[in-house]
């Protein structure tokens, strides 16, 4: 089952390698992809929890090498892109009685495995962009545009669901 977003803790986070995005779902402790770059005291903050610990476990750089295996840890956190929609579309009516936003469905990090490039646009002063294995690219920027149409989650019959 899919998490929910939860803005600053749950993130979602695209993952292309082979042509092919998916998206997840999960703790945005998991998506520091060189472990050995955060300092030592950070880590035991974020990883203190077992269920990251087990994800991240002989993974301290998530890499091409080990992509495979990560990723068979975490398809439980894989999300549909229909459920995100639906999830959002449920947000919105919500959203009229509540007057709560959206944030918690912004796609939050970009993993390109093909290019080697991780894109951020997370909100809040974490910097994943800093935590980059050495032989690619980190950008805080908009990835908006890196994504195709089809797996734009938060475009329901040609209208985006955010603004």
């Amino acid at each position: 089952m899919m998490n929910n977003p939860v803005y600053d803790e749950i993130i979602i986070v695209g993952i292309i390698l082979n042509k092919k995005l998916e998206w997840y779902v999960a703790n945005k402790f998991l998506w520091i992809m060189d472990l050995e770059k955060l300092p030592k005291i950070e880590y035991e903050y974020y990883f203190g929890n077992d269920e990251l610990k087990e994800v991240r476990q002989d993974i301290n750089v998530i890499s091409i090498n080990n992509i495979q295996i990560f990723l068979d840890r975490i398809k439980i956190y894989k999300a549909d892109i229909n459920n995100l929609r639906l999830k959002i579309l449920d947000k919105i009516i919500e959203k009229k009685e509540k007057d709560e936003g959206l944030e918690d469905f912004y796609p939050a990090l970009l993993l390109d495995f093909d290019n080697m490039i991780l894109y951020s646009q997370y909100p809040e002063p974490f910097e994943f962009e800093n935590y980059v294995p050495d032989n690619w690219e980190g950008k805080y920027m908009s990835f908006i545009d890196c994504v195709n149409d089809e797996d734009k989650y938060w475009i329901y019959k040609n209208k985006n669901l955010f603004f």
